[in-house]
């Protein structure tokens, strides 16, 4: 497995590991580290250390681990809920040790309250203000996130600094920046300002290029030369002097060449589907097919949702101004359970008049064979892994278009076993929510194709929804015009992320595994080249028992990658990072070379060929 070989010559560099995940796939780590890389790294619950039950552990999977002490483990997989408490996030700034790297799942978490008001609280969240203090502790940080972002500028940068920006990229020139190369004819002293951060990103990355130039800018190689001495001059002269062609290729340029191209990562579907063209990725891409289905309401139904909207227009209104954030808040809760069933509304209200406090009831069962239907709340919207089922029916549509794009990728991943997946969202005729989607589907294929810049006005759909069934008014056609006209609008400018990213196709270069699995087999297949004491047994292909002074009993271990995966509960991948595996204590040498020539005449022999 080529991630075997990158993951065993990272860890000869870094020996301390965080990992800090969402509570719900803190065990999905677990087991994709187990089953992928051989690396049983333990869960810190808050009071234990839990690893993965494994043969090679004989039942020592959990241990007991001071709180004050549990950031001493070289490798760790922690609850970013639990870390950015206040009372423990204290611990992990102040007493542990540096890390060699800092691993951070579900990275959109961390950001700022109430991007984009005018009133100017945009304060950092509790999990945003944790990696600011973490990313001064760590060699090298990683932030994941396969869930859309709501794509504000500000928000891009406030992670990328975590990583590390060039010093001229400060929050007010980066948003500067984006504004700048979004006019259609930048003025001399945007053009001036854009070419001094690009300039920066030069001066931190390397130079561009030309054929970079040439693929951002449309121009030949003496064009796209021309466009790079104007933008690396620090005198404005060689600006002023470009045609307007050439003005706006410098742009593009600049554009393509911002700190967030050398620092983000992105695959996109379209990008991936790239990459199963050129055979760099074997896993096929499903499409999606999306269909809308329109229930009709009874006369007695339509009853009931009008009087709920009258109750709830009313009861705001009645409301004095200082009570009216609050009362909002609670009422539309009515419109939201509406929105998803008849019958949820009920249950909502009888809770209600009953003034019941137990209105929390979450039944959970056991799924991973038969199950021909799940039904899941929407907390199954993130961190989890639905490829083996290949449909997906939205019974009840939330307000934030968002929310169904992360259910939507649940399914919509790589290994789907279809290569259609049917997507069927169920709405109500007649009704605000219903005319919205509607609007956002015809005029942007909404859930088969969402723009990024469009990103911020989805996000902005709760509160503008909100403002409608509050006052009352029938204005839903109203609002889908408004929404149309708002997407005119930032589809001809705006901060789109894919546009800042390039569609780099070339993979970087690995290095060669200093050990292949093939090599390792030749090894324990020769009992006198293994180390004193250990006793083998081959038990059939690739497959061998294995007793090493202390073990009880022997243990099944084998050098199939493939064969462990779908044995992992039984047997051991018999490699480096395994505990059944012997190497000598300095490890596998950093650029040593693959062996050739004779047979090795031990373990150590052949991880220190070359």
């Amino acid at each position: 497995m080529e991630e075997d070989r990158l993951i065993v010559l990272v860890l000869v560099v870094a020996r301390r590991i965080l990992i800090l995940a969402p509570k719900a796939v803190c065990r999905q780590w677990q087991i994709e580290l187990r089953e992928k890389f051989n690396l049983n790294w333990p869960i810190y619950d808050g009071r234990r250390m839990v690893r993965y039950p494994s043969p090679a552990l004989r039942g020592a999977n959990e241990r007991e681990v001071g709180r004050n002490d549990w950031h001493r483990e070289p490798a760790v997989i922690v609850s970013s809920h639990l870390t950015r408490r206040s009372d423990r996030a204290g611990r992990l700034l102040e007493d542990a040790e540096r890390w060699d790297m800092v691993v951070v799942d579900e990275a959109h978490h961390a950001r700022r309250r109430e991007v984009g008001s005018s009133h100017g609280r945009q304060r950092p969240n509790a999990m945003l203000r944790l990696l600011q203090g973490i990313a001064h502790k760590t060699e090298g940080l990683v932030l994941l996130t396969a869930t859309p972002m709501q794509v504000h500028p500000v928000e891009v940068w406030d992670l990328l600094a975590l990583l590390g920006l060039p010093p001229e990229w400060t929050q007010e020139r980066f948003l500067r920046f984006f504004e700048d190369v979004e006019a259609p004819n930048p003025s001399h002293e945007a053009l001036n300002r854009i070419a001094e951060m690009f300039r920066a990103v030069e001066a931190r990355h390397g130079a561009t290029r030309r054929v970079v130039a040439q693929r951002a800018s449309g121009l030949r190689s003496l064009g796209a030369g021309k466009v790079l001495r104007a933008l690396r001059s620090p005198s404005s002269i060689a600006r002023r002097r470009l045609e307007a062609a050439e003005r706006r290729a410098a742009v593009a340029v600049a554009r393509a060449n911002t700190p967030t191209r050398h620092m983000v990562s992105r695959h996109t579907r379209k990008l991936l589907r790239k990459y199963r063209e050129r055979g760099m990725v074997d896993a096929a891409i499903a499409d999606r097919r999306v269909e809308d289905r329109m229930v009709s309401m009874s006369a007695e139904e339509r009853k009931v949702y009008e009087a709920v909207g009258t109750y709830i227009s009313s009861t705001y209104n009645r409301a004095e101004a200082r009570e009216r954030n609050a009362v909002g808040f609670v009422i539309t809760t009515y419109s939201r359970r509406l929105a998803s069933s008849f019958q949820a509304l009920r249950n909502t209200l009888q809770d209600r008049l009953e003034a019941s406090k137990d209105s929390g009831r979450e039944r959970r069962t056991s799924l991973d064979d038969d199950a021909d239907i799940l039904l899941c709340t929407d907390a199954a919207s993130e961190g989890l892994n639905f490829q083996f089922c290949g449909a997906l029916v939205n019974y009840d549509m939330p307000w934030n278009p968002m929310r169904v794009e992360q259910r939507i990728g649940r399914i919509d991943r790589l290994g789907q076993r279809s290569a259609t997946i049917q997507i069927v969202n169920l709405h109500y005729e007649d009704t605000v929510e219903t005319d919205v989607y509607q609007a956002l589907r015809d005029r942007i294929g909404l859930f088969e194709a969402v723009v990024g810049r469009l990103q911020p006005i989805l996000a902005e759909l709760p509160r503008t929804i909100t403002g409608e069934v509050l006052a009352g008014s029938d204005a839903s056609q109203s609002l889908a015009n408004r929404l149309q006209h708002r997407v005119q609008e930032v589809e001809s400018g705006g901060f789109d992320l894919d546009e800042v990213l390039d569609e780099d196709l070339d993979m970087p270069a690995r290095p060669e595994s200093p050990v292949t699995m093939t090599d390792l087999d030749r090894v324990i297949s020769r009992p006198d080249l293994m180390p004193p004491g250990v006793e083998v047994g081959t038990m059939g292909a690739r497959e061998y028992s294995l007793l090493a002074p202390g073990m009880n009993q022997a243990l099944r271990v084998t050098t199939d990658p493939a064969y462990y995966e779908e044995h992992a509960e039984s047997l051991e991948l018999w490699s480096p990072g395994n505990p059944l595996f012997h190497a000598p204590e300095h490890g596998v040498k950093e650029g040593s070379t693959h062996p050739e020539g004779p047979e090795p005449s031990s373990l150590s022999e052949l991880l220190d060929a070359g």
